[in-house]
């Protein structure tokens, strides 16, 4: 006896969302930063017309 069939569609949809990030911009965040910067005036030094909930993701980019 084989094992039954689940129904449904199979594999589950991811819940989150992997961005990445080019690594020479991230190398000019990198220096910007240890140049004395804040991450926050990092963020908003390259990144002007972002708005809230992306900053949040960029900064997570960030610090990884």
């Amino acid at each position: 006896m084989g094992r039954t069939h689940s129904k449904g569609t199979g594999r589950k949809p991811n819940r989150y969302t992997w961005i990445a990030l080019d690594h020479a911009h991230k190398l000019e965040l990198l220096t910007y930063l240890v140049a004395g910067h804040d991450v926050g005036e990092d963020i908003a030094h390259f990144y002007p017309s972002c708005p809230g909930n992306a900053k949040t993701r960029k900064l997570q980019q960030i610090s990884k």
